[in-house]
């Protein structure tokens, strides 16, 4: 089978399935450096099942020489494994020539946390910014008491939010379940304040957060906030980064005595196991007693 028929079967299931833009970014990039590789003369090209494990090794081996650092490795290694997976399960292919890659080792390191001497530092900072002082505060408050992804805060429409009740709703997270997720009087402050300022010169918009001309402000430009914040900090932008303030969310619910299970539901996980990744960054007491609260390892442990 062509690696192209292959791919463009492979978008459509995914489409289908009403994956999101990013999950088919993801895909693609796979599939382009897997191309890239191998060249446009490639016999292989036109026939994946001739593809060996010595390909995709040499593949990994020209990312490492232009300098792809082993989470790059590893994501792109996982899109093809996931890829050709899926084609030999759905009967395209006969014979899965990634069924015996091993995948590149990932070094084990803690990603950066907002912690909340930082939260309250960008949110100083963010009172300095003049007319969008209100919307930017609350982005920042939101992110901080929710735990929502970047994505899921810039689709926030003025129906999703209940100030009466303290409550978000998130259409269609990541994995394609709604949820709600609660937040604290600080953020009703928050967006009312925005609202009050900024609201009524768009009345006719149901974004949330507004951009500069009137737009629904995207994930992209919530996102350069934190560049400029980093800047005017003077601290490396992956301290503030959008998913730096979801694990803060997390690591505060669980300094808090959050109940793990709970914290799964809030963040939108699938598994457990997504979830208890955040007891790491609890000091060694407090890990401890998050780790005995599984009542499975309990039993387990007690044979």
């Amino acid at each position: 089978m062509e690696l192209e028929v292959l791919r463009e079967s492979h978008f459509r299931a995914l489409r289908a399935q009403a994956k999101s833009s990013d999950t088919l970014r993801f895909y693609k990039q796979a599939y382009r450096e897997l191309e890239t590789h191998l060249g446009p003369e490639n016999p292989k090209l036109q026939d994946v099942e001739q593809l060996t494990r010595d390909d995709f090794y040499a593949m990994l081996e020209g990312m490492r020489e232009r300098g792809c650092v082993p989470g790059t490795l590893h994501a792109i290694m996982r899109g093809l494994r996931a890829s050709f997976n899926w084609a030999y399960e759905e009967e395209y292919i006969e014979q899965n020539p990634f069924a015996r890659v091993k995948m590149p080792s990932v070094p084990r390191k803690i990603q950066p946390c907002v912690q909340p001497e930082m939260a309250q530092r960008v949110l100083r900072v963010a009172e300095e910014d003049g007319a969008y002082r209100t919307r930017n505060t609350a982005i920042l408050m939101v992110m901080f008491d929710t735990g929502l992804r970047l994505s899921e805060v810039a689709k926030l429409e003025l129906p999703d939010v209940n100030l009466k009740d303290g409550v978000l709703k998130v259409w269609a997270g990541k994995g394609g379940h709604d949820r709600y997720v609660p937040f604290g009087n600080s953020v009703v402050r928050a967006i009312s304040k925005y609202q009050r300022d900024r609201r009524p010169k768009f009345p006719g918009e149901t974004r949330l957060w507004i951009g500069r001309g009137g737009e629904p402000l995207t994930k992209w430009g919530i996102s350069l906030l934190f560049d400029g914040y980093a800047e005017r900090l003077g601290v490396d932008r992956s301290e503030i980064a959008p998913h730096a303030w979801r694990r803060g969310f997390a690591v505060q619910y669980l300094r808090n005595g959050g109940e793990m299970f709970a914290l799964q539901q809030l963040l939108g996980h699938t598994s457990l196991e997504m979830t208890r990744k955040y007891v790491n960054y609890l000091p060694v007491d407090l890990k401890r007693s998050h780790m005995l609260l599984s009542p499975l390892d309990r039993i387990l442990r007690s044979r």
